[in-house]
């Protein structure tokens, strides 16, 4: 299928303010109510006060059962995803040695790249930034139960190899 079916390419212009490019801070105010950094001329004045954004606008997160929201997607997703590449590769009779890491890091939703991209792009106090801590929280927890399901059903698996996979050389 060409291209020109898929996509449609033109040329466009992006408006972009000093403050807008990425790159290190280049301005900090300080929120005279919280103290909050406010950085890249993002802070609000109110009657000659520096304020952050929630202070005048209120909370990033009106309704705080999104965040919940979010944390059962989470749970979710890690988990049949987990389940349904663990399961493929004892269909496949793969090795445990193959089949717990392909599982765990397929389940894994790599959150560490998401905070970082969200934190360069919207700042430490970013409702973005939030949502990716959040994901963090619900991950850990549930990657180490996956772990512990992964060493209780080693049993699946062809037993000489569990033990080959006990004896492998651990890096760190």
């Amino acid at each position: 299928m060409p291209d020109s079916v898929l996509f449609r390419v033109q040329k466009v212009e992006v408006k972009l303010g000093d403050y807008d490019l990425s790159g290190p801070t280049r301005r900090k105010a300080a929120c005279s109510r919280w103290g909050q950094v406010v950085r890249d001329n993002r802070e609000v004045v109110v009657d000659g006060q520096v304020l952050c954004a929630p202070c005048t606008k209120g909370s990033y997160f009106s309704n705080p059962n999104l965040i919940d929201l979010e944390d059962d997607q989470i749970f979710i997703q890690t988990m049949l995803i987990f389940w349904l590449g663990y399961g493929l590769a004892r269909l496949l009779k793969l090795r445990y040695i193959d089949a717990a890491p392909a599982a765990m890091i397929g389940a894994s939703n790599h959150f560490e790249v998401a905070i970082a991209t969200s934190t360069m792009l919207f700042g430490l106090s970013s409702g973005a930034a939030l949502a990716t801590v959040v994901g963090v929280l619900i991950e850990v927890p549930v990657m180490l139960m996956l772990v512990k399901i992964c060493l209780k059903t080693t049993h699946w698996f062809k037993t000489a190899e569990i033990g080959a996979a006990s004896q492998q050389p651990t890096t760190g």
